[in-house]
Formats: C-alpha cells, sequence, structure tokens
C-alpha cells in the first residue's frame, strides 16, 4: 500500500476514524500481528522458559547428617549412602552472610506428592507436551493434604505436613536480632 499524499491529514486525530474505517483490512492486519507477537512473547518468557528459583539445592542425609549439593530436579526423599531414602532438601538461613548459616529445617514430598511431581517431570520433558503448561490439577493434588513435609533437623524428630500449625512453626525461621533473614542457596 502507497501513502496517500495527504497521509498527514488522514492520521490528525479528527479524521483518523475515518482513515481507519476506510483502510480496515490493513487495520485489521496489524493488529493481527501484534496479538501474534504478544501471544509468542508470553509463550516463550513464561511457558517455555519458566524461572523457579534456584537450580540446585542442599540435601541433607538423615541417617550421617552429611550435605551434599544437587541439581534441585530432584524430588525428595531421595535414595542416600544407606540405601533407603535418606535424602531430603536441608533449608539454610542466615541473618548476615550466607557463610555462616544456618540449617533451619528439613523439607521432602510425601509419598504421593512425589509420585505427582515425578509425573509432571516427566510431561515437561515429554516432546510431545514440552512447552505446554503444567497440569495445575496435578500439582494442588500433589500438595494438597499434606504433600510437602517439613521438619526439624534435631535427630529423630518428627515430619509434619507445611500446612499444619507444627510445620509453619518448623518452616518460619525465628526473626534476626540484627540484619535482615536471608535463604541461602548454593548458587
Amino acid at each position: 500500500m502507497i501513502l496517500p499524499y495527504n497521509w498527514k491529514e488522514k492520521l490528525k486525530p479528527a479524521n483518523l476514524r475515518n482513515t481507519i474505517n476506510e483502510n480496515s483490512a490493513v487495520v485489521s492486519i496489524i493488529a493481527a500481528v501484534v496479538a501474534i507477537v504478544a501471544i509468542a512473547f508470553i509463550v516463550r518468557n513464561f511457558i517455555q522458559t519458566p524461572n523457579y528459583g534456584p537450580t540446585t539445592a542442599y540435601y541433607y542425609d538423615t541417617s550421617d547428617g552429611s550435605v551434599q549439593v544437587l541439581p534441585r530436579s530432584k524430588y525428595p526423599p531421595l535414595i542416600g549412602k544407606t540405601g533407603k531414602p535418606t535424602l531430603v532438601w536441608a533449608e539454610y538461613y542466615t541473618c548476615s552472610s550466607c557463610s555462616d548459616k544456618k540449617l533451619a529445617y528439613l523439607e521432602k514430598y510425601s509419598p504421593q506428592a512425589k509420585k505427582a511431581m515425578e509425573q509432571l517431570q516427566a510431561e515437561a520433558n515429554n516432546p510431545k507436551t514440552k512447552g505446554m503448561p503444567p497440569n495445575f490439577a496435578m500439582m494442588q493434588m500433589a500438595m494438597a493434604g499434606g504433600g510437602m513435609l517439613v521438619r526439624s533437623p534435631q535427630k529423630g524428630s518428627q515430619w509434619y505436613p507445611l500446612e499444619s500449625p507444627e510445620g509453619m512453626r518448623i518452616a518460619t525461621p525465628p526473626a534476626c536480632a540484627s540484619g535482615q533473614l536471608k535463604a541461602c542457596n548454593p548458587e
């Protein structure tokens, strides 16, 4: 399309409505292109490359107290040195720097939640479903009714659902006397 010789006049606010009406096909194509670009941006940034935080985590072996760094994509409990599922997430916090971090609590999934999370991960890695949004119903099912369990790092302490009053008490570190409380991750 070649712009008319008086295109500046046609784009003045008083004449814009008539110009749009006269060129509705061009305006519709431009609107469709803008919509496609917006959808592609959303898919690229929010579905295909989500940022869920750190990619690695501290894993604590409840059988011997050893700590190692593994990909966060592994859902605890994992098989530890004893051949039993004793490897769980370890959550560290500090009031100053992470070189002075303290073990706040341990975290793992219930057997049902672990199975659901592993199914979600398998779907996300499946070439047929890659790039599709996650199955939120399965995620809710995994977390409902005590899907995430927490406990104190003391040997022999009891596991509680995160949503329970005991679980919330364990997962809420004490306030800092000075400085600001922050989580410490391996990265």
